[in-house]
């Protein structure tokens, strides 16, 4: 049995010139914390979408709190709990809070196979409902079926980071796998 050991890492990743210096560790850490989490399992089998989530909600902390800082981190969060003008029942994977300097930051992460209208969709929905001054939201993509196409979706995260600095978000980091072998 072939082991596939594939991770996904990250292709693209912007942050506002004027983000806290403490802001750019914390999605350093994110990202490591994120790369470590495995898309197999029992040889290559691929795991779900939902148990990556759970799986990066557990290794997420130890990566942060090197970072002497308030942190929460909460999976599976309706985005109205949250902020009072949205109405929607969407709901957000992984929804991190950060307190820095007195000043509270959002990172938005996201886990769709590597599918490039599912990717933006969930981007355009997110950036809308969540405020976008403090928000740095993370797009990790799995792999999915070989018809997927990687490179488009690696020319979306070039569209959605374009976006994120019109919006003037915090930050975009695009994750992807190596390629996608066809295993759903």
């Amino acid at each position: 049995m072939t082991i596939i050991l594939d991770k996904t890492t990250t292709n693209i990743q912007w942050l506002r010139s004027d983000v806290p210096v403490s802001l750019n560790d914390v999605i350093l850490s994110l990202r490591l914390a994120l790369q470590k989490t495995p898309i197999y399992f029992d040889g290559n089998k691929r795991s779900k979408g939902s148990d990556l989530v759970l799986a990066a909600e557990k290794k997420i902390p130890k990566y942060l709190s090197k970072h002497s800082l308030e942190f929460e981190v909460l999976s599976e969060q309706q985005i109205r709990l949250h902020f009072n003008d949205v109405t929607s029942q969407d709901r957000l994977d992984l929804f991190i809070k950060i307190s820095i300097n007195d000043t509270n930051w959002y990172v938005v992460i996201e886990f769709d196979s590597a599918r490039a209208d599912q990717v933006a969709k969930k981007f355009v929905s997110r950036i809308a409902q969540v405020p976008n001054n403090n928000l740095v939201y993370i797009a990790y993509c799995y792999p999915g079926t070989k018809s997927m196409n990687l490179s488009e979706v690696n020319k979306y995260f070039q569209y959605m980071e374009s976006i994120s600095k019109n919006l003037n978000l915090a930050g975009f980091v695009g994750m992807t796998p190596p390629k996608n072998r066809g295993d759903l």
